[in-house]
């Protein structure tokens, strides 16, 4: 079965931002001695940080396009 390269990639930023969660979750246990994380917690924090990723990219393309570099939004 192929998949779509688009929805391809949609899955790797999603997969990358639950690993990023894992990963600063259990820093925040073994480094900064804070109680164990809910799965609610790592949840919260992986939306946060597509959220964020997502108005990165926005205010990046749009500051690209208003010096007048050219690009498809269909790229992806």
């Amino acid at each position: 079965m192929s998949i779509n390269k688009k929805v391809k990639k949609l899955i790797l930023v999603g997969a990358s931002a639950i690993y990023w969660a894992l990963w600063l979750s259990r820093n925040d246990i073994g480094f900064d001695k804070t109680l164990s994380k809910s799965y609610l917690q790592v949840l919260f924090r992986e939306t946060y940080w597509l959220r964020g990723w997502a108005r990165l990219e926005s205010t990046i393309m749009n500051l690209f396009a208003n010096f007048g570099w050219r690009f498809s939004l269909n790229r992806i």
